[in-house]
């Protein structure tokens, strides 16, 4: 979004620049000014690609940096995995690790907590559904309110017709 804001600031500035001289410069040849204006078009498209090429080559270098990073760690991990690891023979899921920090919590703990917070987006998701769900009824109901609006009016314009029909036929038949 920058980039594009960027390069529409560079055009507005260059098409700027070009009216300013073109108002300057009306009395010289125009067919000079003509093959002036192509040229600076063409210089100014041709930044315009050299940067985008810029762009798009550091593109590719960083993605193939994140590549190179990816397969590393891969390779880290299966380096890891050759080794056996070491079994802890009991296991206490209320027992917290231990590592002195204020917020521990034992896999128990962690559960609950989990549950929880899953009931609680249940409740969200049903609550902003059942909210969907009404609003769209009320539109609904506009909607076909105003079709029977509609189809009212159109029936008292319809009998409104008939009579001026009928009152005419009467008069013409007077």
């Amino acid at each position: 979004m920058e980039e594009k804001q960027k390069n529409a600031i560079k055009e507005l500035a260059f098409k700027k620049d070009f009216v300013k001289e073109i108002y300057s410069d009306r009395g010289k040849n125009y067919k000079e000014e003509k093959e002036k204006t192509s040229e600076r078009n063409k210089s100014f498209y041709n930044t315009l690609v050299e940067e985008n090429e810029i762009k798009f080559e550091k593109a590719l270098l960083e993605k193939k940096i994140e590549d190179e990073k990816r397969k590393n760690l891969i390779r880290q991990i299966r380096e890891l995995e050759k080794f056996p690891l070491r079994r802890t023979k009991s296991f206490d899921p209320t027992e917290t690790c231990g590592l002195g920090i204020l917020e521990e919590l034992s896999v128990v703990e962690l559960r609950e907590r989990l549950e929880v917070q899953k009931k609680f987006r249940q409740e969200y998701a049903d609550a902003k559904r059942e909210r969907n769900k009404l609003v769209n009824e009320e539109k609904v109901e506009k909607i076909i309110q105003k079709a029977n609006n509609i189809s009212v009016a159109r029936n008292t314009l319809k009998n409104k017709k008939e009579e001026e029909r009928k009152n005419k036929k009467l008069e013409v038949d007077k």
